[in-house]
């Protein structure tokens, strides 16, 4: 395609990140306008290219690499325009879908220019503008004139690489009807009771809050994999899990910073319930001795199915932050109690809580 013009842009001294020294780190192949005639254009609006690396048109490998116009379901391509009034704006063109236009400044596209150009050197906290402090992704706030000043992709958290191995960590609330692990607790203690021996009614077990520690691979910004396990209660009453995970992430319409999730999974469990006693349950013998009912326990386990689903907050692109519910619908097993036979507990409940994931 042929050439008709060309310039580069200079970023203006108002802008306090683009000033002074910060200037002469612009590419040596500087920040170019390659103004060409484009069927699509509007009327004498000419195609702009913001750095030799995209073109003249952002397809979607581009869009993924560069975070631009996340927000925009069903998205094909995209352009950058110049009017002949040197106003600048975007088409987004769409499957199935209207064409979206944006507008910006000059100034924000200079910006995004210098971060496109600069890119690896800035994911790896490379790149330093003259004040010797490393390039944002996005416009800082302040250098905003208005809402439309303001590149897409600037919306968004810095941009996340994959794959990516991260740690996390979980806590919250386990809502689980326990009322089958009560009526097992009762069967037995009337075993003793039926042969005489008074047997107090001790409190109810209660379901812990429950901890998550999960090992995840971000696969790409949509998937990831992670491997969790969990731990609800302490020595007396507690339920361990561990399994798999898989989650997908959905973009929210006008912002990255924060994603909705689902995940499903499964994997196996194991617990052990605990009630303490004290009483008597033979008759005392001639020497003063007899046997004691000291504490009935509980234990077993099986598989797991889980799903669930939330929100996420993505601090820069190291740091998730979730909200989220979790099911577990767990297998009923027990131990086989002698005399009882096996009897059904079911320990299924809902997680309800807060993960903290660092990725490397």
């Amino acid at each position: 395609m042929k050439s008709i013009g060309a310039r580069t842009l200079r970023p203006r001294g108002r802008r306090p990140g683009l000033s002074g020294s910060g200037r002469a780190l612009l590419p040596a192949l500087g920040v170019l306008l390659l103004a060409m005639p484009l069927s699509v254009a509007r009327g004498a609006d000419e195609v702009i290219i913001l750095s030799p690396r995209l073109g003249t048109v952002i397809d979607a490998t581009e869009r993924e690499q560069f975070g631009f116009f996340l927000y925009i379901d069903n998205f094909r391509e995209a352009a950058f325009y110049r009017t002949p009034e040197m106003t600048y704006y975007a088409v987004v063109r769409r499957h199935e879908r209207p064409d979206t236009t944006i507008s910006f400044s000059e100034s924000v596209l200079e910006e995004t220019a210098e971060i496109i150009e600069n890119f690896e050197a800035i994911r790896e906290r490379r790149y330093h503008k003259g004040t010797n402090t490393p390039v944002s992704y996005s416009v800082p706030p302040e250098w905003r004139s208005d809402a439309e000043d303001l590149l897409p992709f600037a919306k968004h958290a810095s941009p996340r690489s994959s794959p990516a191995i991260g740690l996390g960590f979980g806590i919250g609330s386990y809502h689980a009807g326990l009322e089958g692990v009560e009526r097992a607790f009762q069967a037995i203690e009337d075993v003793y009771r039926s042969s005489g021996y008074p047997i107090p009614d001790p409190p109810e077990i209660q379901a812990d809050p429950m901890q998550l520690w999960a090992l995840t691979i971000r696969v790409s910004s949509t998937w990831q994999v992670a491997c969790q396990a969990g731990l609800s209660g302490g020595e007396s009453n507690r339920i361990k899990l561990l399994g798999g995970l898989l989650t997908a992430r959905f973009p929210i319409p006008g912002t990255a910073s924060h994603t909705l999730h689902a995940s499903i999974g499964g994997g196996r469990y194991g617990f052990s319930l605990s009630k303490t006693y004290g009483v008597r349950i033979t008759p005392i013998e001639s020497n003063g001795g007899y046997s004691a009912l000291e504490e009935i326990t509980l234990s077993g386990g099986g598989g797991y199915v889980t799903a669930g689903g939330g929100i996420t907050l993505h601090v820069g692109r190291k740091v998730d932050f979730d909200l989220l519910a979790q099911r577990f619908h767990m297998g009923e097993e027990t131990a086989t109690r002698e005399g009882l036979g096996k009897m059904s507990v079911d320990l299924s409940g809902t997680h309800i809580g807060v993960r903290l994931t660092l990725f490397r």
